[in-house]
C-alpha cells in the first residue's frame, strides 16, 4: 500500500532542449525553493480523491469500489462465526474456491452479485475466521478504497456491541477495523487489508493476540 512518478513526456515535434531561464524563470525557481513545507491537509487530500476519481471517469469517490455489496457479506461472516454455524451463509451461491485438510476445510461462497467471494475456515470442529474478497480485483486507488471502505464500516459496525479500532503503527492494516468482545472466546475483529498490488479484501476472525483487558468491560 507504491506510487509510480509521474512521467513527463515531449509532445512530436518539440525539442527536449530547455531554453536558458531569464531572471523572472530564476526568481521564481529561487521562491519555490525557499518556500516553507505545507501541513498535509486531510480537507485537500479528500479533494484530490475526489478530483481523481472524477478524472478517472468513475464517478464520486462515494461511487466506490467496496459499496452496500460488502455489507451483507461481512456481516454474513460475523454471524456465521458469533453462532459457529455455516447457516447465515448457506444460501449464498456456492464458490469453487473450497478445501479440505484432516483438521481444517474451507467453504467458499459467492456474494449474492457474484462481485464477492466469502471464504469461511473450520479447524476441527470450531469456525475461525471468514475472508472476502473481490472476485475480479479492481485495484482501485487506496484512497477510494479508504473513504468506501468508511462508509461500509460506520454502517455495519459503527454501534455498541462493536468498537472502531485502528492500527496506526502496522502498514499490512491502513484503514480503521471494528472489534467485538464475546463471553469466553478471543476478540472478534473486522479488519481491512490492502495488498501491494491494489487489490482490496476484508477480514473476520477471532484474534487471541489482542488483550481483552484493554478493549472489553469486566465479566
Amino acid at each position: 500500500m507504491s506510487r509510480p512518478p509521474w512521467s513527463h513526456v515531449a509532445r512530436a515535434g518539440t525539442s527536449l532542449a530547455k531554453p536558458a531561464p531569464n531572471r523572472s524563470d530564476e526568481t521564481r525557481i529561487r521562491d519555490r525553493k525557499n518556500r516553507p513545507p505545507v501541513p498535509a491537509n486531510p480537507l485537500t487530500r479528500r479533494a484530490v480523491a475526489v478530483l481523481a476519481a472524477l478524472a478517472a471517469g468513475i464517478g464520486a469517490v462515494r461511487a466506490e469500489p467496496v459499496g452496500p455489496s460488502w455489507s451483507a457479506p461481512l456481516l454474513a461472516c460475523t454471524e456465521a462465526l458469533t453462532l459457529q454455524s455455516l447457516a447465515p451463509v448457506q444460501n449464498l451461491p456456492p464458490a469453487p474456491f473450497a478445501f479440505g485438510l484432516p483438521d481444517q476445510k474451507v467453504y467458499a461462497f459467492y456474494s449474492e452479485d457474484r462481485a464477492l467471494v466469502l471464504t469461511l475456515h473450520q479447524k476441527g470442529t470450531e469456525w475461525t475466521g471468514c475472508e472476502i474478497r473481490e472476485a475480479a480485483p479492481t485495484r482501485r486507488g487506496w484512497r477510494a478504497h479508504g473513504e468506501a471502505w468508511e462508509q461500509v464500516l460506520r454502517a455495519g459496525f459503527g454501534a455498541p456491541p462493536w468498537s472502531l479500532v485502528s492500527w496506526p503503527l502496522n502498514p499490512g492494516y491502513p484503514f480503521a477495523g471494528a472489534l467485538q468482545c464475546l463471553p469466553g472466546k478471543p476478540v472478534l475483529l473486522v479488519a481491512p487489508l490492502l495488498e501491494t498490488n491494489g487489490s482490496f479484501r476484508a477480514r473476520v476472525f477471532f484474534d487471541p493476540l489482542v488483550e481483552r483487558d484493554a478493549h472489553c468491560p469486566p465479566g
